[in-house]
């Protein structure tokens, strides 16, 4: 996948080239441990709290086509989550 274009929607990507269409998915949110970042990539002094984010996508036979794990600084995050299944296609 990292010689694809990106710029648009994951799951377009993966149910286009390689027939995977996400169906559902499981998304899992949790504080981090403080901990300390390069203050230019922060930009914040000292330990930040961040909020870990896990994500699985799944097919239609329940196989995985995505994994995601995304580190947000919490006082700079704001989180929608939108819950659905999709039909299947």
């Amino acid at each position: 996948m990292l010689s694809e274009p990106l710029h648009g929607s994951i799951y377009e990507l993966l149910e286009r080239r390689y027939d995977a269409r996400p169906v559902r998915a499981s998304s899992e949110s949790h504080r981090s441990p403080r901990m300390r970042a390069p203050r230019a990539y922060w930009t914040s002094p000292g330990a930040t709290p961040l909020l870990r984010v896990e994500r699985e996508a799944f097919d239609a036979n329940g196989v995985p086509v995505e994994s995601a794990c995304d580190i947000l600084r919490a006082d700079r995050s704001r989180t929608l989550v939108w819950s659905f299944e999709l039909p299947p296609k």
